[in-house]
């Protein structure tokens, strides 16, 4: 497909030898199909295109963050390692379950949770360095999670050295780092990390620079975070490192605490830091994202008995938590006409929430059929598998030399994914 339009008949330039118009056409771009460019100015377009492939940076590593090979890849050996993924469809795996054996397997993930999730407490904090966006911004919901978020860093310590190096994974357009510039005000003596794998439009990176004679470091890489190795030469300067995101989606997380245990690890001898990694502080969300070949805790997994088809129906039930249909259901059920037609924002529990989802009919099909999950019921199992795949994040962060904890930092009025994960260098390894 692609677009035809006429130059001005009065271009003289564009016309041909009859005096008719030559018609321009535009088409897709080699390096991304979601935008066009002028078939006739092609080569000038790709040479500018945000979306052309870069030489990577010293850093990569191709997969170094994965825990398990890729689905179908195979070894040095020529060998595809067992467990790392489920042969069944992920689209079909639901079909496999009869009612009795999804009874089953919901009895056990309310088993798990009560065994293994303690109680989470709820502290929501405040920073200053957001004091103006609040007044600016009619929607101050994300203001108030950056300010809590930046409130944590805080009371961890995390902001107390002016010279850390501050890797935002998942970085967008450096939002965050620009609120944590303000809060740290280093003079110029911090790096800033912004990873993310796609470009970003109107970044915050000329801001983070800051506007004083010295400025501040500031590294962009648009790349995967599971070929990100932080221990290449050069990258972090032996700096003590802070890692933060708002929000970190699926499997993304995963391959986050994965980059930095082994960053910490690799770097322990040689660092002069008691601790490579100071603090870690990351918004969860989306964990219908996750992959089992991504998750780093297998023995956790396995500790808990959940194989990688489990895995599976685990993330997707996961889902039920921030579900845009129930919502509306129990709006339907309960709330007045007024309050209904807020549809198109998720009912007044969803807000603006950017991480709510629609569900998956198959999955809403089999949980309307059992009379024991009513909406309150599902939305519960779905926050239990959350916090099973977060616990077993929290535990992979303790056995790897951090205090580690689960916190509501914000309301669910505020955001259905409200959830953090907060560590620091435990007094033992520090």
């Amino acid at each position: 497909m692609y677009e035809q339009i006429a130059p001005p008949a009065s271009d003289s330039a564009s016309a041909g030898e009859n005096g008719e118009n030559n018609v321009r056409k535009r088409i897709p771009c080699p390096f991304d199909p979601s935008h066009t460019a002028w078939a006739d100015d092609l080569k000038t377009h790709l040479y500018k295109c945000n979306a052309r492939p870069r030489d990577n940076p010293a850093q990569y590593s191709l997969d170094v963050n994965l825990t398990l090979p890729r689905p179908g890849q195979t070894t040095d050996n020529g060998i595809t390692p067992t467990g790392t993924t489920t042969t069944t469809p992920k689209s079909d795996i639901l079909a496999t379950l009869s009612q009795e054996q999804l009874l089953s397997l919901i009895k056990k993930i309310q088993d798990l949770h009560s065994k293994c999730v303690p109680e989470i407490r709820t502290l929501i904090l405040n920073h200053p360095a957001l004091d103006e966006r609040k007044r600016i911004v009619k929607n101050i919901k994300h203001a108030h999670q950056q300010a809590s978020l930046l409130g944590h860093m805080k009371r961890l310590n995390m902001l107390d050295d002016p010279t850390s190096c501050y890797v935002e994974f998942g970085a967008g357009r450096g939002e965050l780092s620009n609120y944590l510039k303000i809060a740290v005000d280093d003079h110029g003596t911090a790096t800033f990390i912004l990873v993310d794998r796609t470009p970003s439009r109107n970044k915050f990176d000329s801001a983070i620079l800051g506007l004083e004679e010295i400025k501040s470091l500031v590294k962009r890489h648009t790349m995967d975070i599971k070929d990100l190795e932080l221990a290449k030469p050069g990258y972090v300067d032996k700096k003590p490192v802070v890692a933060m995101s708002k929000h970190l989606c699926g499997g993304a997380t995963d391959l986050t605490l994965k980059c930095l245990t082994q960053y910490q690890q690799s770097e322990r001898e040689k660092s002069p830091l008691p601790s490579p990694v100071k603090g870690i502080l990351i918004a969860l969300c989306c964990h219908q994202l996750c992959h089992y070949y991504m998750y780093p805790n297998q023995a956790f997994l396995k500790e808990i008995d959940i194989s990688p088809e489990e895995f599976v129906y685990l993330t997707r039930m996961s889902s039920w938590a921030v579900c845009v249909n129930q919502t509306k259901s129990a709006d339907k059920q309960g709330a007045s006409s007024s309050s209904n037609n807020n549809s198109s924002n998720g009912g007044a529990t969803t807000g603006d929430d950017e991480h709510r989802v629609e569900a998956d009919k198959e999955l809403e099909e089999l949980g309307s059929h059992i009379p024991t999950l009513d909406f309150q019921a599902r939305e519960r199992l779905g926050q239990q598998c959350k916090r099973l795949l977060d616990i077993g994040r929290v535990r992979y962060l303790q056995e790897n030399g951090f205090d580690a904890e689960l916190v509501y930092y914000v309301d669910k009025e505020t955001s259905l994914e409200n959830l953090a994960l907060m560590a620091v260098p435990s007094s033992s390894s520090a």
